[in-house]
C-alpha cells in the first residue's frame, strides 16, 4: 500500500506543478484530469482494480469504509503534499473511482484570478447577500475565499 500512496502523492505534486483543477482515477483506466476546463487522459497512467481498491483503503477510516460499503460513495477532505483535496471515493459497475478536486494550499487574490476589480467593493458591505454562480470547476470556491480573504485583510468581520 505505501506504493500506491507515494504513486498519489506524486500525481497530487504534479496535478499542483501543472495547476490541475480535477483527478480522476479509475480502475482499469487510464486516469483523467482537468487544467483550465479541459478533459486529459493520461494513457501512461493506468490505474488496476487492486491498486485503487488499496488507494481507498489506505486514504479512508473505517467509518468511511463502512459508509461506502452502504452508501457506495464517500466524500471527504484531506490534506497532501501542500494541497487541499476534496475526494469523492464511489463505487461503479467498473469498481472503485475517485474523482479528486485539488485546492491550492495558497487563496489566490483577486488581481491573481483577474477577477473584475469591482469585487473588492464588497469587503466594504455591511450587510447583504453576495451569490457566486457557475458551473461545475468554474471557480467558485477559489472566487469566494478570494473576497473573504480581502475582507478579513481589510477590517474586521463575522462572516457567515
Amino acid at each position: 500500500m505505501a506504493d500506491v500512496m507515494k504513486r498519489f502523492e506524486s500525481i497530487i505534486r504534479s496535478a499542483l506543478k501543472e495547476a490541475m483543477s480535477d483527478v480522476y482515477i479509475t480502475g482499469g483506466h487510464p486516469m483523467v484530469s482537468r487544467k483550465n476546463g479541459i478533459i486529459n487522459f493520461h494513457t501512461a497512467s493506468n490505474w488496476i482494480h487492486k491498486d485503487v481498491d488499496d488507494l481507498v483503503r489506505a486514504l479512508l477510516n473505517r467509518r468511511q469504509l463502512a459508509d461506502l460499503r452502504v452508501r457506495k460513495s464517500v466524500d471527504y477532505a484531506i490534506s497532501i503534499g501542500g494541497a487541499r483535496l476534496r475526494i469523492n471515493v464511489f463505487t461503479t459497475e467498473r469498481g472503485m473511482s475517485l474523482a479528486i478536486r485539488v485546492l491550492p494550499g495558497q487563496i489566490p487574490t483577486i488581481e491573481a484570478l483577474n477577477l473584475h476589480p469591482s469585487l473588492h467593493e464588497i469587503q466594504k458591505m455591511s450587510s447583504g447577500l453576495v451569490l457566486f454562480c457557475g458551473a461545475t470547476g468554474s471557480g467558485k470556491t477559489t472566487s469566494i475565499a478570494s473576497v473573504i480573504n480581502d475582507i478579513n485583510n481589510n477590517r474586521k468581520a463575522h462572516i457567515v
